[in-house]
């Protein structure tokens, strides 16, 4: 699996809470694919960087839809990515499954989109510290049948496993 292209490629990265999104997005950050960080209206948790794990903006900050590749809502909250943070050749992007589906509908032939899926149980999410509030919050999402990924991990490894299978997704890619 050999991603070669004239126009920017978007490896987009969907899953559940927990599911190991971000530690896909850093893994293959490390190893030379740079990932697009999402501004959301969300409140930066604890634990948050501004600028690592999203641009933490007010709603009055929201650039016009024209200005965007992507657009969510999740909760009350908002969260999109803009033209300018994809003009790389190749990046990965954490999303959820609307906001896929907006790339995707809207994008067509400005940008090869490479999906990931990272499936991962609700009791092993839980077990690794995530709110069952925000385990429950994801049954709300919309659902893309997972023959329509271009690529699944199902998460039930010990992080060094996982981190092995990205790398070798990343290398897959980069070739």
């Amino acid at each position: 699996m050999k991603i070669k292209a004239n126009i920017p490629v978007i490896i987009t990265i969907v899953g559940p809470s927990g599911s190991g999104k971000t530690t896909m997005a850093n893994i293959m950050s490390e190893n030379g694919i740079p990932t697009i960080v999402s501004y959301t209206t969300r409140p930066m948790r604890e634990e948050e960087t501004n600028g690592k794990e999203h641009w933490f903006v007010t709603p009055e900050d929201k650039p016009q839809m024209s200005e965007m590749i992507a657009y969510t809502q999740f909760g009350e909250h908002e969260y999109w990515a803009t033209l300018q943070q994809a003009k790389q050749k190749i990046c990965t992007y954490v999303i959820d499954e609307k906001g896929l589906k907006y790339l995707k509908e809207k994008f067509p032939n400005s940008f090869i989109i490479f999906s990931v899926y990272i499936d991962r149980s609700i009791d092993d999410r839980i077990n690794c510290g995530i709110d069952q509030q925000r385990c429950e919050r994801d049954l709300n999402r919309i659902e893309i049948p997972l023959n329509e990924y271009d690529y699944v991990i199902h998460n039930n490894y010990s992080l060094e496993e996982f981190k092995q299978k990205v790398k070798q997704l990343t290398l897959s890619l980069l070739k």
